[in-house]
Formats: structure tokens, sequence, C-alpha cells
């Protein structure tokens, strides 16, 4: 059975039978997720089913402490998550320095993935600019209009240039 928290759906009675607790409690802790249990509970109470909450418990011990390192720190500053908080004094200052490391990893290639999305959009208007540029039917007025933006695209591409350069 897949952990509930995957399913992305209403939980069932069916996913509540089926579910092993340490198993959710697992992956909810290896997550980096809050402890859960009262979440889980309120979705299966209604169906009349108790949730093993000792066993998800043990389970998100088990998996907190799989998270809290500082291996899965830097993997999940990378991937661009969220820290909820959950590692202990004892290991939550070497998973920081971790997370955080790759977090500005994260950050670093988002900013020049935006940067690269920006200069696409450019080179398209720039192109587009000079299609219409060809058409002896613009208006002087246009014509000036359309190189003036064309010059402040050129501009603004250079500019992004440097700032991809400087980013590396």
């Amino acid at each position: 059975m897949l952990p509930l928290l995957l399913a992305g759906c209403a939980v069932t009675q069916e996913d509540c039978v089926s579910t092993d607790w340490h198993q959710q409690g697992l992956e909810d802790g290896f997550d980096g997720l809050v402890a859960r249990s009262g979440y889980w509970v309120s979705q299966c109470q209604p169906h009349g089913v108790k949730v093993d909450s000792a066993a998800y418990s043990r389970g998100w011990g088990d998996g907190n402490r799989q998270y809290c390192t500082s291996e899965q720190g830097y993997r999940h500053g990378t991937l661009g998550h969220s820290y909820q908080g959950v590692c202990p004094a004892d290991t939550e200052e070497a998973f920081l320095n971790s997370y955080n490391k790759g977090l500005r990893l994260y950050e670093k290639a988002q900013y020049r993935e935006s940067l690269y999305d920006r200069q696409r959009d450019i080179r398209w208007r720039i192109s587009d600019i000079d299609s219409r540029l060809n058409d002896a039917k613009l208006s002087p007025q246009t014509r000036d209009s359309l190189r003036w933006e064309r010059q402040q695209l050129t501009y603004e591409l250079m500019h992004i240039d440097s700032l991809l350069l400087r980013s590396l």
C-alpha cells in the first residue's frame, strides 16, 4: 500500500484499514514533515478505524532520524524543499548548515533559470520587432517606436548576459 500521503485524494475506509501505520510514520518523518498522527486520526475516525498512533510515532521517529542528517539536509535544500523545524537540537545545526548550502544552490539555479527565460522572451520580442520593421507600410512614428523598443531590449539583453556571467 502506498502511504496515504501520496494518495492525494480523500482518505477512504480501505486506506485507513490497509495502511501500515509504522510505514506511514516513517514516510512522514523521512519527508521532513511534522508528526501528523492527529491528522490521520481525524481522517480515519469517521470511518470507524483506529489509527495505531504508537506505531505511527515509532515510524515517524525512525524516519525523522534518517531525515535529520547533513546529507538529507543538503538534498532537501537542493530540491528547494522547505524545512519544517523537525530536527532535534543535537542534529539540527549540521542539518541546517548543509540544508542552507543546498538551498543556496537551488536558489542560484532558479535565478539563472529566470534569467534564461527572460533572455528567451527578449530574443523572441526582438525577432518580432525585426519582422515588423520590414513592413514598408509602417508609419515613421511606429518605426521609431519599434527601433527604440528594440534598442532598450538589446540593452536589457546585454545586462542579463552580464548577470549570467557573474552568477557562474
